[in-house]
C-alpha cells in the first residue's frame, strides 16, 4: 500500500515537472511581464453571502467546470436572482432619497413559516454580527453575482467602513431576509449581512470568512485569451521561479494551485503548462478578474501537495489583514505575473 502511494505521488510530481517546463517558456522566451501582483494583494470586493457557499464555490469550480453538471448542493442553494425579493443592499447616508431602515445580520437564518420575529427589527449594533442603519438597493449593473457559486463582486467602490446585505430565496424554497415590509420608508427591513465595517479576522471572524481572498484583479478589463498570459511565481534567490520543489523535484505552481488542470480548452487533464482560460470559472474577462478554484490556494494547495509548509505555505494571507501581511518577511514570497497586450 505504501509503495502504491509513493508511485502515485511520483507520477503526480512528474506531471508537475512536465507542466512546469512548458510554463517556463513565459520567462525563457524573454516575454517580459508588464504586471506583477503580490499574492497577498487579492481583490477586496469579492464575497459570498453565507459560509455554506464555501461548498457551493468548491463544487462549482471542481465538479461543474469539468463535466458541466450541477451538484445537488449547488442546485438546492442556487440564488434565484430573478425572484422579486432578491436584492443587494449597500449602507448609505441619511440624506439618500432611496434609503431604507434595515437590520443587517451576519449568517441570518432562513425565514420561518411564521415569519421573522419583530425582535429582529429592534435597533442593535454588534460589530461583525449586526448593524442597524440606512441602506439603499443597488441596481444590477453595480455588482456581479454567480447564483450557483454564491460569488458576489462589487463593480462600484464600496468604502471599507460600509456594511452590505442581501435578500434572496434559494431554489429549495428557503428565503433569507425581508426586503420589504411595506411601502413606507420607515418600515424596518432585514438583510443577511455579508460585508461588515472594517472586516478583520480577530474583530469580525465570522464576516472575515465571507470575504474571498482567492480572486485577483488584473490591470485591465475586456481581455481575450490571446491578450495575456498569467502564471504564479515563487520569489527565490532574487528571481521569479514558476516552480517550488518537493523532495527536490520541481513542481509547477500553476498546476499545484489548480489554475492549470487541463490541456488547452478541453477540460481534460493533464495540465499543459498554460493557465486554464475558462470564462465564468477561472476568469471573468469582461471585469478583469482571475479566480483560483480553491479558496485558500497559497495555504491549502501547498499543504496538500506535500511541499515543505514552513518554507512554502503563505497562510498569513488568510489569517491577517493586508496591512499586516505586506509587512511580513513573506510579503514577496509569491507573485502573479504575466504579459498583457496594450489596447
Amino acid at each position: 500500500m505504501n509503495l502504491t502511494i509513493k508511485l502515485i505521488s511520483l507520477v503526480i510530481l512528474c506531471l508537475m515537472f512536465i507542466a512546469s517546463s512548458c510554463n517556463n517558456n513565459i520567462v525563457t522566451n524573454n516575454q517580459s511581464s508588464n504586471y506583477e501582483i503580490p499574492a497577498w494583494d487579492y481583490a477586496d470586493n469579492c464575497y459570498i453571502p453565507d459560509t455554506l457557499y464555501k461548498k457551493s464555490f468548491y463544487d462549482y469550480n471542481h465538479v461543474t467546470v469539468i463535466n458541466g453538471q450541477i451538484t445537488s448542493f449547488e442546485d438546492s442553494n442556487r440564488i434565484l436572482v430573478n425572484n422579486p425579493d432578491f436584492g443587494i443592499w449597500l449602507q448609505c447616508n441619511e440624506t439618500d432619497s432611496s434609503k431604507r431602515l434595515a437590520e443587517g445580520i451576519t449568517q441570518l437564518y432562513a425565514e420561518p413559516v411564521s415569519g421573522y420575529p419583530d425582535s429582529l427589527k429592534i435597533p442593535d449594533q454588534i460589530p461583525g454580527l449586526k448593524f442597524f442603519g440606512y441602506y439603499k438597493k443597488l441596481n444590477s449593473g453595480e455588482y456581479y453575482i454567480n447564483p450557483l457559486s454564491g460569488l458576489i463582486i462589487f463593480k462600484i467602490n464600496v468604502p471599507d467602513n460600509y456594511h452590505c446585505g442581501i435578500t434572496y430565496t434559494v431554489n429549495s424554497g428557503y428565503k433569507y431576509g425581508k426586503g420589504d415590509f411595506g411601502s413606507g420608508i420607515e418600515d424596518t427591513l432585514i438583510f443577511k449581512m455579508f460585508k461588515v465595517s472594517n472586516c478583520s479576522p480577530d474583530a469580525t471572524p465570522l464576516a472575515w470568512e465571507l470575504k474571498l481572498k482567492n480572486i485577483y484583479k488584473l490591470p485591465t478589463n475586456n481581455f481575450t485569451q490571446s491578450d495575456f498570459t498569467f502564471s504564479v511565481y515563487h520569489y527565490n534567490n532574487n528571481k521569479l521561479d514558476s516552480n517550488i520543489y518537493i523532495y527536490g523535484i520541481p513542481a509547477s505552481l500553476n498546476t499545484l494551485l489548480e489554475i492549470d488542470r487541463f490541456t488547452g480548452n478541453s477540460k481534460y487533464p493533464p495540465p499543459d503548462g498554460i493557465f486554464d482560460y475558462i470564462p465564468d470559472f477561472t476568469v471573468l474577462p469582461d471585469l478583469g478578474y482571475i479566480i483560483f478554484p480553491t479558496q485558500k490556494p497559497f495555504m491549502d494547495c501547498i499543504v496538500h501537495s506535500g511541499a515543505d509548509s514552513a518554507q512554502y505555505s503563505f497562510s498569513e494571507i488568510y489569517t491577517n489583514r493586508k496591512t499586516v501581511v505586506q509587512t511580513l518577511l513573506k510579503a514577496n514570497l509569491y507573485f502573479l505575473a504575466g504579459y498583457l497586450k496594450k489596447n
